[in-house]
Formats: structure tokens, C-alpha cells, sequence
């Protein structure tokens, strides 16, 4: 290739790059804009709060190199435009995979032999990756968008940083050139490898399938793949030892496989999946495709392209392959199976997806491919438009509004809500810390603010949400140098209940020693508090219905061995059309039992439960529907007999 023909080809993509990116943020604002108002938790706050108190090489508590976005966005200062790059910066990097892949798509169902064939190509990449961006949001359901698009970057970032590896790794001998000698395009591979397997672990198994199938189609052996192949393995095991000097999840609960695991895991992590899409419609849309391709092979009478079926034959079984091993995987199991350690998976799918679409962009005529990339442009217009909503307005902001408008600087308690507080105090401009899980990280700064407050002032001011007054209490000891007790305890009645404490130094009193054994579960009045709740409102004597349909109380995802237990739920009921209570495992997946709220007053429930094994994460729930009246003032959870 001659110097005019590289500089040509530089000055296309500099232009074609340019419309791509501000397609690339609209279309990333857009969709944080209209999913993350009402949903955003406080493992997400926490990104924020990291870039702008500590950033580390790990995330808080864990030992991934999930601090990219914190570290990128530590130069904004300002809390409100801070948290908004942190949430942008996941869905630019997922819709950033969906353009990077549209291009490869494209490229391997018709090679470019010419220039005009290359322009030709990047506008129907731009064109599949409206479809692709219209299907994500037609077949995941609101919560799931929210959940793959904008919370968890490690699994896109991931699959981009591969996807640039091993682009530029097998680069053609006319792309070398602009990527300069070969010690520079090892150095930038290993550096994106290096990144795409600290940020993901498990990153180093499509890596692996990738070079995998390479030589499958190639059917010989290549240095090249080799290569890949080993560098990945290689970098995979620095991460392995620089984690294992960084306290976090060990590699047994990482890597824990089981066929027992399996057999119960498998029905539940396709039932999350399940509950994570629209079923009809991907039905729908897979159907529309299957027609649409099969109608072209017969209508043009030309035969398959065999390399881009294996492609596809290989993505699918990839697929399943990951379903298979992650649902047998003991920390997935731990996570009941959420739908997003396969997101993998779902990317493997979307890989033969999307070949098919690329297939039918290159063989129908230019009308109807523009009706289909209008069509897709129009669908993400529909989703998408919503007026702004600022910040202050985000429904975490609202929820502890009332607690972080009496000026605490400490916030103790759920993980969630504790989280969120902090980061809605730092939106006022206040000095806000949380004492909660993940507080470790940024201990330093946490206990020297703790001590000039207890010098200053001789008093400490803490939110304590969604718990006891005695567990946040203990929860502020671990950071306070000096010891502190509570000199004032109010409740911050409410949807979401909170306590206002104020702490001053010495000795809390020694409680009593009256230590439940762990088959026995009490909650009454304020106890509830540290529960959760939908639709209901907090105050001194439980939690009662505010006429809306939902649970009224969930939790407390405690671990139970196997046994008969007793039930009793206390309360009064005035009016229930729908009115149950439940006892549930597994985030929910498993039901024991369930039993009807009737009208009355005392004891609404006083049952017996079987568990026939151990579970992690019992939970009792009580549902309300529309109109119900209901008030639960406390339960009991008692183990019987073996």
C-alpha cells in the first residue's frame, strides 16, 4: 500500500470515527438518562465515590481491576458532573463493543477488496449497529439494560479490550503499517490484554476460544495464534498472583465447579436469564430473521457461506459451554445465579445474531436496508426519549433525602442505601462518608474525618439507614479511633426509615448476653427497619401499607440449616383482597410456602416450614396488594425440630 493510499484511508476513518462518536454519546446519554434515574444502586455510587475520595488499583473489597472508570474520571471534581461520567462511561463502553463488533461483523461477511468496497462497509456496520442497539433494547427488560448496559462494565470492557487485542494482533499487512513495527503492536496488545483480563478474570477463557477457533478454521497450527494464546495465559497469571496479595474473594470461590452445582444451577440461571428478557419478542425477532435469510438463500439460489457457519456454529457453542460451566461455578451460585455472569454468553449468541443481520444488510437491496436502519433508528428514538432528569431528582437522591437533610457527615448501615446517601451528600456539597462494607478502602480519610469532628465539636452526626441503632453503632467503632456511644437516637419516620444519631466518646453499655442461636430470628417494632421494603412506611411501631401493590417486607436473607421451623408473623390486618406472606430462597427463585393475610389482629401467620436442605439466604416476605391495609409489627422465625 503507497503513502497516498494510507493517508486517504487516515483521513476516512478520522471522519467516519468522528460521526461514530457523536453517534456513540448521544446514544450512551440518552440511555442513562432514561434507565438510570429510578434503579441506580450503591455499588454504582461507589465508582463515584472512589474517583473522588480514593482511587485504588482494585475495586473497594474485591481484587478485579474493576477502578478503570474511577481512575479515568478522577480529574472531575464536581460530584454531580463526576457520578454523571461514571455512569456515561460503562454504556459509551458497551455501545462502543456494539460498533467494534458491527465493523468485524460486516468485514467478515464481505471482505473489502477496494476503498470504495471499505466505505461501502463501514456505512452498513454504522447500519447494523442501529439494529444491534434497537435489539438490546427490545429484548431486555428495563432492569436487565440496566444492569448489562450501565452498571456492569467488567463484562463489555472486557469483550472491547479483547475484541482491540485481537484486532491488532492479526492485523492485515496493509494495517500493520499504520500500527508501526511489530515491538509496538506487541506492547499495545499486551497492555489491552493486560487490562481486559484484570478488569475480568474469567476474560481469559473467550481468549483462549478465540484462538481455538482460529485454528479450527484454519486447520493448522500458527505462531501467530500461538502467540495470542500464550500472552494470554501469561498475563492471566500475573493477574492471578498480584490478586492474591490484595485482600478479596479467593481463587477457590472463583474457580469452585461442581456437577452438583450444575444440576440445581442450571434450571435457576435460565429462569434468571428468562426473567431478564422479553421472551415474545426474541422469539419474534428470531423468527423474522431465520424467515427473512432463509427466503434470500432460496431466492438468490447461492450457497453459504461455510467460514461465516462455523463462526456462528462455534459462537453458539461457546454459548452454551459458558452457561454449562458458570452454572456449576460455586461463586455464581453464591449470587443466585444472576442473569449477569452470562453476559458472555449472551455476547456469544449475539455474535451469530449478528452475522445473520450482516448477511441480510449485504444481500437486500439499499431501500429496504435503509427502511430496516431507519425502523431501528425510530425504535431507539421511542425507548429512549424522556425529558432530563437531574441528579438531585434521581429516586437514590430522594430516598435519603430526609436523613442527609439534618447535615449527618457519616452514614452507617445498608450497603445500598448507606452508599447512596454518601454520594447524595456529596452532591449538596457536604463532607459525606459511609461506614458500611467497602469502607475499608478509604479507612485513612474516613477516620481522620471521625476525629477531627469528635475534636471539633465533641459530637458525632450519623445516618443510620435501613438497620438497628446498635449495628451501626458497632460499624462506626471499627473506624473510630476513640470509642463512641449514642448520646441521641430519633427515628426518621418514612418509606424509607432511618435513624438520626448523635455520638459522642466512651463506652456503649455491655449488652446482655442473650445471643439468638442461628435457627432462631426475631424482628419486632424498630427491628423491621433493617428489612426491606417496597410499599411500606417505618415508624416506631413496624411497617404498615400505603395502599400500593408490592412487598411491604422482604428479607433477611439469612442462612437456615434443613428442619421443621415455626412461623408467626404479628400484626393486624383491616383489609386484604391479596394480601400473603411467603417464605422464600435462592433471591426468591425457591418458594416453601405461602400463606393468606385474612382481617384480623396478633398472630396473622403461625405455621410450620420445612426446609428439606440448607439454605444461604432464607427470606420472609409479606405481599399487599392495591387497597390492602395492613400493619406488621414484628415475626418469628423459630427452628423446631431436625
Amino acid at each position: 500500500m503507497n503513502t497516498t493510499a494510507i493517508r486517504q484511508r487516515w483521513r476516512n476513518w478520522r471522519g467516519n470515527w468522528g460521526l461514530d462518536a457523536l453517534l456513540l454519546l448521544a446514544l450512551a446519554a440518552a440511555t442513562v438518562n432514561r434507565f438510570a434515574p429510578e434503579p441506580v444502586s450503591g455499588d454504582v455510587m461507589l465508582y463515584s465515590v472512589m474517583s473522588l475520595q480514593n482511587v485504588t488499583l482494585f475495586f473497594w473489597g474485591q481484587n478485579r481491576l474493576l477502578n478503570v472508570g474511577p481512575a479515568l474520571t478522577s480529574l472531575i471534581h464536581d460530584p454531580a458532573a463526576n457520578l454523571w461520567a461514571n455512569l456515561l462511561f460503562p454504556t459509551l463502553v458497551f455501545f462502543g463493543l456494539l460498533r467494534a463488533w458491527a465493523g468485524v461483523a460486516v468485514r467478515l461477511v464481505s471482505p473489502p477488496d477496494s476503498d470504495g468496497d471499505r466505505q461501502v462497509n463501514t456505512r452498513r456496520a454504522r447500519q447494523l449497529f442501529l439494529l444491534l442497539s434497537a435489539i438490546v433494547l427490545l429484548v431486555l427488560k428495563p432492569h436487565a439494560v440496566y444492569e448489562v448496559v450501565v452498571w456492569h462494565v467488567e463484562y463489555p470492557l472486557a469483550c472491547l479490550l479483547l475484541l482491540w487485542a485481537h484486532e491488532t494482533w492479526f492485523a492485515a499487512s496493509g494495517a500493520n503499517r499504520l500500527l508501526g513495527p511489530l515491538w509496538l503492536r506487541m506492547l499495545v496488545v499486551a497492555l489491552l490484554l493486560g487490562l481486559a483480563l484484570g478488569v475480568n478474570f474469567s476474560t481469559v477463557i473467550p481468549a483462549l476460544a478465540l484462538v481455538g477457533g482460529r485454528m479450527l478454521l484454519q486447520r493448522r497450527l500458527e505462531m501467530r495464534n500461538l502467540g495470542f494464546a500464550g500472552l494470554a495465559v501469561v498475563l492471566f497469571l500475573l493477574w492471578w498472583l498480584v490478586a492474591h496479595r490484595v485482600a478479596g474473594p479467593s481463587g477457590t470461590e472463583y474457580a469452585g465447579f461442581s456437577f452438583a452445582t450444575l444440576r440445581e444451577g442450571l434450571p435457576l440461571a435460565l429462569g434468571s436469564m428468562q426473567n431478564a428478557l422479553w421472551l415474545p419478542r426474541l422469539e419474534a425477532l428470531l423468527l423474522v430473521v431465520v424467515t427473512l435469510r432463509l427466503w434470500q438463500a432460496w431466492r438468490n439460489r447461492s450457497s453459504w457461506n461455510v467460514q461465516v457457519l462455523w463462526v456462528q456454529i462455534l459462537a453458539v457453542l461457546f454459548a452454551l459451554g459458558w452457561l454449562l460451566l458458570f452454572a456449576g461455578n460455586a461463586w455464581v451460585q453464591k449470587f443466585a445465579f444472576h442473569y449477569r455472569y452470562f453476559v458472555f454468553a449472551w455476547l456469544a449468541f449475539g455474535i451469530a445474531l449478528s452475522l445473520e443481520l450482516a448477511k441480510l444488510l449485504a444481500a437486500i437491496p439499499g431501500f429496504w436496508r435503509m427502511t430496516a436502519t431507519a425502523l431501528a433508528f425510530l425504535w431507539l428514538i421511542a425507548v429512549l426519549i424522556r425529558a432530563p432528569v437531574p441528579l438531585q431528582q434521581y429516586a437514590f437522591a430522594q430516598r435519603v433525602a430526609p436523613i442527609v437533610g439534618m447535615g449527618t457527615t457519616i452514614y452507617a448501615g445498608e450497603f445500598e442505601q448507606t452508599w447512596s446517601a454518601v454520594m447524595a451528600g456529596m452532591l449538596q456539597r457536604q463532607p459525606a462518608f459511609g461506614v458500611t462494607g467497602r469502607a475499608e478502602g478509604n479507612k485513612k480519610g474516613l477516620r481522620e474525618h471521625i476525629a477531627s469532628a469528635l475534636r471539633q465539636d465533641g459530637r458525632l452526626e450519623v445516618g443510620c439507614l435501613q438497620d438497628t441503632v446498635e449495628s451501626c453503632l458497632k460499624q462506626v467503632n471499627a473506624y473510630a479511633e476513640q470509642t463512641v456511644r449514642v448520646r441521641e437516637a430519633r427515628l426518621i419516620a418514612g418509606r424509607k426509615p432511618a435513624w438520626y444519631l448523635v455520638l459522642e466518646q466512651g463506652m456503649p453499655p455491655t449488652p446482655a448476653m442473650t445471643r439468638e442461636p442461628a435457627a432462631h430470628w426475631t424482628y419486632r417494632g424498630t427491628d423491621l427497619i433493617s428489612l426491606y421494603s417496597q410499599v411500606g412506611y417505618g415508624d416506631l411501631k413496624g411497617i404498615h401499607s400505603l395502599g400500593e401493590e408490592g412487598f411491604l417486607l422482604y428479607g433477611p436473607y439469612r442462612a437456615a440449616s434443613q428442619g421443621v421451623y415455626r412461623l408467626q408473623i404479628f400484626g393486624t390486618v383491616q383489609q386484604a383482597g391479596t394480601a400473603w406472606a411467603d417464605v422464600v430462597a435462592r433471591s426468591g427463585n425457591l418458594r416453601y410456602a405461602q400463606f393468606a393475610l385474612q382481617p384480623g389482629e396478633d398472630a396473622l401467620v403461625d405455621e410450620l416450614v420445612s426446609l428439606p436442605r440448607d439454605e444461604p439466604d432464607v427470606e420472609i416476605r409479606v405481599y399487599v396488594g392495591t387497597g390492602d391495609v395492613v400493619r406488621i409489627t414484628g415475626y418469628e422465625w423459630r427452628l423446631q425440630a431436625h
